[in-house]
């Protein structure tokens, strides 16, 4: 089981406050022209930060801030340099931290480091954590949320089954990516307090692809490598009792986050399958979309890094295929549908693509009245049939 990816993934800012004591240019004592420069390991973004230079002195004062993106930092490394007349920036202290030793969750972190040969630096570390949710291993998600199936899955079918059933190509158009990366960053501040904003749920697919990405960036799919052989051994049985039998197993083989949320998604998926006339995504649609993301499609640890198996990738189809036909069978009774975290906006619930009972109506006069019938055992409220009315007056004049 996977804890999580090494090293820090997000914004980290160096205050560099100042350094004393720091080795003289000569065995004469002159005084240096000091500046201070960060690199990290294995990489950020700018690959070099530095700080301004500082004049004639072995005991500078900069109070700046360097910041820079990291991704999966491990270390972080420190040199004070002397900024020489003939451009020869010689080395004259440096130092190395280790990031991964460093406990954030109390905010920022003073240290004063010892530089070698001689001086010190004394700096403060601010770090803005953007792997608290996506890429971490889902068990340590629940258990920091203290829930059964991560907030962002739930929140994200809970707005998926409110407007986006009968949104035809839902889990297979992609959404908007600015949309996406503003959601994203909502939940990985605090996914506690998301709210979907009327905007939000205009863009339903927006929502999905979200939910996608961050299955997709789990340390490792949800059915996990050690076991997806286990899951293709299950759809190559002939019989569909031995089928089953086998894909129980597996199943109860994952661990207890991973099963939850596989069987949370598996009933979602379903009531994505009953709108399938209004939205198009079957099971094999959604089997197709949604295989690659839940269980592994490279052709196993002797594959290089990263090539998909077309033969494990359809493995991964069929897996999906069987627990989405027989997701009662294999996990029991659905639970109650996932709920909004607040109320939906009215405007928007009004968007929502109304789903008629009865014959289909034979002209647009007759589609409003069915609708005030709806009006009337309290599914619209009498503004929205109002402003329908009045957008549908032209259809209704042409209709006679």
């Amino acid at each position: 089981r996977v804890a999580r990816m090494p090293g820090l993934s997000g914004k980290l800012t160096i205050h560099v406050l100042g350094a004393k004591d720091l080795r003289a240019r000569d065995f004469l004592g002159h005084a240096l022209d000091p500046y201070v420069v960060l690199t990290c390991a294995p990489a950020c973004v700018p690959r070099k930060a530095k700080t301004s230079v500082k004049k004639k002195t072995l005991n500078p004062t900069w109070t700046e801030a360097l910041t820079v993106a990291v991704q999966r930092a491990e270390r972080i490394f420190v040199a004070v340099k002397d900024r020489a007349i003939l451009g020869s920036n010689d080395v004259i202290g440096e130092a190395a931290v280790d990031l991964e030793s460093i406990d954030f969750t109390g905010g920022d972190v003073s240290l004063c480091l010892p530089l070698a040969p001689q001086g010190e630096l004394r700096i403060v570390l601010e770090f803005a954590d953007d792997s608290c949710l996506f890429g971490l291993d889902i068990s340590t998600v629940c258990a920091r949320e203290g829930v059964e199936v991560p907030l962002i899955l739930t929140r994200c079918m809970a707005a998926v089954e409110t407007f986006g059933l009968d949104c035809e190509g839902i889990y297979r158009v992609p959404g908007a990516k600015q949309t996406v990366d503003r959601m994203r960053a909502a939940f990985i501040r605090n996914s506690a307090t998301v709210q979907f904003s009327e905007q939000d749920y205009q863009d339903v697919h927006s929502i999905a692809s979200l939910l996608k990405q961050y299955l997709r960036e789990l340390p490792e799919p949800l059915l996990t490598e050690e076991l997806s052989p286990v899951f293709a051994q299950a759809v190559s049985a002939e019989s569909a009792p031995e089928k089953l039998a086998i894909m129980r197993d597996a199943l109860a083989r994952l661990p207890t986050a991973n099963r939850a949320a596989i069987a949370a998604l598996c009933h979602h998926f379903r009531r994505v399958i009953q709108h399938q006339t209004a939205n198009r995504m079957g099971v094999a649609n959604l089997a197709v979309c949604l295989g690659p993301t839940l269980l592994s499609s490279t052709g196993g640890p002797d594959s290089p890094k990263g090539v998909v198996s077309a033969r494990a990738a359809s493995d991964a189809n069929k897996v999906i295929q069987v627990l989405l036909e027989h997701t009662v069978d294999l996990f029991g009774a659905p639970p109650r549908a996932p709920a909004l975290c607040s109320p939906a906006p009215a405007q928007a619930a009004e968007r929502r693509t109304p789903t008629l009972t009865g014959p289909a109506p034979r002209s647009m006069s007759r589609l409003l009245f069915q609708r005030f019938d709806r009006d009337q055992a309290g599914v619209l409220d009498r503004a929205a049939f109002l402003q329908f009315w009045d957008d549908m007056g032209l259809f209704l004049r042409a209709d006679g």
